[in-house]
């Protein structure tokens, strides 16, 4: 994954936009060494927004025991990462 990171940064591979973020390409990851059976990579790359909306919820919550000492910043990327994922549902 860190070989990703890095090829990301040197514009060597490309990346999937999704509502988290940019993700890597299955086959954009170095797996010498690793067996894993057939989908499991791609399993582990999905984006589920059911279970990020529910993460959302526990993301609130924690934000919320930090009253004003948390950064707006913080909250204007809640807002905005709730946001895409609501659009992505259309």
């Amino acid at each position: 994954m860190l070989e990703w990171i890095l090829d990301r940064c040197n514009n060597k591979v490309e990346a999937v936009k999704t509502p988290i973020g940019y993700i890597p390409k299955p086959a954009d990851i170095d797996m010498t060494g690793l067996v894993l059976p057939d989908g499991t990579l791609e399993k582990l790359l999905e984006i589920d927004r059911k279970d990020w909306r529910e993460e959302l919820k526990g993301i609130k919550k924690f934000f919320a025991q930090f009253k004003r000492e948390l950064s707006a910043e913080l909250w204007q990327e809640y807002e905005e990462l709730a946001k895409r994922l609501k659009e992505s549902e259309k």
